[in-house]
């Protein structure tokens, strides 16, 4: 027998996504509710949240895959390839309303986006380890991108931390954290660097590609790895993990072994997640160019 995971009308009130997973006893079962043809040529798709009744989607067009080297150059492993970075705004419909493009010249990747309440944070970098970033605010409404900070490493994803007000990246892989502070002093936001280093990532069966504020300074953080079997055969395990933004340790590992119909596990980038009609929903758009949005619940046994 199976229970959808609810909350009293008390609880919602007080509960943030974090207490809601921290509460969850054991493995839940994924609940497919719906799936949501996108009407346009979403590329290789890479980030989403949602503000108001909208959702946001990164992605990016490649129109030259990076090329691996023979021996590392210059301290890379490959080149940079060629493409250009989209930030795609769509309705519960799948409906495409408005895009623009986002970063430059080498940096065209954008990554894993988060909602502050007001803004959207967007990384884009170059698209291979350790590359250059260019870190974007954008308001949902008008669309506007506003360059926030750089960094010389390639962030694949952030998340914004409305209690400290901090936005947390993670680079390539997500083996290293980043924390800004984020200030609006005199008018002007500010994003001072708190550990040049960054600090490292004590897990490692998932590779993070999508975040989200959680609440109680917490991130859930969507992502997968490929592992081979005895036979040498690739098998892409997906993930969630609910992580503290100041110690970077996991509060909760949940395995992901949910697959799409071609074969894709849900948690292949693009990842939101929200408490909805009292439910925990989570939105996932695992595949590319022709892409569907994937709404699952999770379930208790």
């Amino acid at each position: 027998m199976f229970q959808v995971c609810t909350l009293s009308a008390q609880q919602k009130k007080q509960s943030t996504i974090a207490q809601y997973l921290t509460n969850i006893q054991s493995e839940p079962l994924w609940h497919l509710t719906d799936s949501i043809p996108l009407n346009f040529d979403t590329y290789h798709t890479q980030g989403l949240t949602k503000a108001g009744n909208y959702f946001y989607l990164t992605s990016v067009k490649v129109n030259h895959w990076p090329q691996r080297y023979a021996s590392p150059k210059d301290g890379f492993d490959r080149d940079n390839g060629d493409g250009v970075g989209y930030l795609f705004k769509f309705n519960e419909n799948g409906k495409l309303l408005d895009s623009i493009r986002l970063g430059k010249d080498a940096v065209y990747h954008p990554g894993g986006i988060d909602f502050d309440g007001k803004y959207i944070w967007v990384p884009v970098c170059e698209y291979r380890p350790f590359g250059k970033s260019m870190i974007y605010r954008v308001n949902p409404e008008t669309m506007q991108a506003t360059l926030i900070t750089t960094i010389t490493d390639a962030i694949g994803a952030v998340a914004y931390n409305r209690d400290a007000n901090e936005l947390i990246g993670m680079n390539w892989g997500s083996r290293v954290f980043y924390t800004w502070k984020i200030s609006n002093a005199g008018n002007k936001i500010q994003a001072i660097l708190v550990h040049l280093k960054g600090d490292l990532n004590q897990h490692f069966y998932v590779d993070f590609q999508d975040c989200n504020y959680a609440g109680n300074g917490k991130m859930i953080c969507s992502g997968l790895r490929s592992y081979k079997n005895a036979k040498g055969e690739s098998i892409k395990l997906g993930g969630l993990e609910l992580i503290d933004m100041q110690t970077f340790e996991a509060g909760l590992q949940l395995p992901v072994s949910q697959y799409t119909a071609k074969g894709v596990v849900i948690t292949n980038n693009p990842f939101y997640i929200s408490i909805a009609n009292n439910k925990l929903q989570c939105y996932f758009i695992p595949e590319d160019d022709k892409s569907v949005l994937y709404i699952h619940e999770l379930r208790q046994q």
